[in-house]
């Protein structure tokens, strides 16, 4: 009795079924990287908007996130993402950076006013946007929201200082006033006064103004609770601020009723019995 020969099972039939899920997908996914990181740089390269490139940096974070999960963090595909990423970051410092330089290039006149000014407004618009934009992200770095903020934050600030210079360079009435409560003579050039607007001419018009500004910012920040530590460090500077404008006041006010002098000759005298006190 012949026995019929076995058939033998094909080769290779479970290769496929034994192999790593994960490299599989990486090798299937292979292909979509370099097409996906041209585009990605076509678009960067038009030159998007801050706020563009910001939400663009946090998408692709959250994609990173999603399919390193999924293909394993070392995929191919994930590293591309991650070149993405970071050049939309970087895309969206360079764009601060800008920003940065052309308000550090001429510093704005204040308005007549002493209200803050347009940048002061640009700056609180944008940094609303990147909150809200940061607020609509399920992952990603939580101190990204407040790297965004103060990138956008310092040179505004910066820029107002700078403005604020320009009302003791444009009329020598705050600076006199001061020199006078000081008993000191005015030597400061009087400049045309019927240029100068009337709020300019005010004893503290610079720290005023500085004032109107540094509370727009902070209190535009209130409603975001991710900008705490920006809006804290504002509302820090306005008490600072508001405290030096009173004890100086308050000392000029001293100073020119006589109360100051007294003071003075008060302090001296308990000195002075403190001293007696101690050696007896």
């Amino acid at each position: 009795e012949k026995k019929e020969p076995k058939e033998e099972e094909p080769k290779g039939v479970d290769e496929e079924e034994d192999a790593n899920p994960e490299d599989v997908l990486d090798r299937i996914l292979d292909g979509v990287c370099r097409p996906f990181k041209v585009r990605l740089e076509q678009a960067l390269n038009a030159s998007p908007s801050a706020l563009v490139a910001y939400q663009l940096a946090n998408l692709l974070d959250f994609y990173k996130e999603t399919l390193g999960a999924i293909v394993g963090k070392d995929a191919s595909l994930v590293a591309t993402v991650e070149e993405c990423r970071a050049s939309a970051a970087q895309t969206f410092e360079d764009q601060i950076s800008r920003r940065a330089a052309k308000l550090r290039e001429k510093p704005t006149r204040p308005p007549d006013t002493l209200a803050p000014p347009e940048f002061v407004a640009e700056a609180i618009q944008l940094m609303r946007e990147l909150l809200a934009a940061r607020a609509d992200m399920v992952s990603g770095d939580s101190n990204s929201a407040d790297d965004a903020v103060t990138a956008v934050l310092e040179p505004c600030i910066e820029a107002c200082e700078r403005s604020a210079d320009a009302i003791d360079k444009t009329t020598g009435s705050i600076d006199a006033s001061r020199e006078e409560s000081a008993g000191l003579p005015n030597i400061t050039p009087t400049p045309n006064i019927t240029s100068t607007p009337p709020a300019h001419r005010t004893r503290w018009a610079k720290e005023a103004y500085l004032l109107n500004c540094l509370h727009a910012m902070a209190a535009a920040l209130g409603e975001f609770p991710s900008a705490s530590s920006a809006r804290d460090s504002l509302t820090s500077r306005v008490a600072s601020l508001a405290d030096k404008i009173a004890d100086d006041e308050a000392g000029r006010l001293l100073g020119m009723s006589g109360v100051a002098e007294v003071r003075e000759l008060i302090a001296l005298y308990q000195g002075q019995r403190t001293e007696r006190g101690a050696m007896s």
